[in-house]
């Protein structure tokens, strides 16, 4: 479980658009990309069924700064229990 120090400055991007093939995922992975880069680690919630963004997670190499990825489109209390 990914226990992280309370802090006030947490920040929330949401990426959003009912239309699918837009590009959403590809804008999340490299917003969290980003911010993996300066020393923070983001947290992307994937909530397609196809799961595109864990699927990029797992590909991701892992000498690389870390990303924490919660399978939101599961549905289930243990994928928002991992959060």
């Amino acid at each position: 479980m990914l226990i992280t120090p309370s802090r006030d400055n947490l920040n929330r991007i949401v990426v959003l658009n009912p239309k699918g093939g837009c590009g959403k995922s590809t804008i999340a992975t490299n917003i969290a990309a980003c911010y993996a880069g300066q020393s923070s680690v983001p947290a992307i919630m994937d909530f397609d069924p196809q799961g595109s963004t864990l699927a990029w997670l797992e590909r991701r190499p892992s000498n690389l700064p870390p990303i924490h990825g919660i399978a939101a489109f599961k549905k289930s209390m243990q994928a928002t229990r991992s959060w």
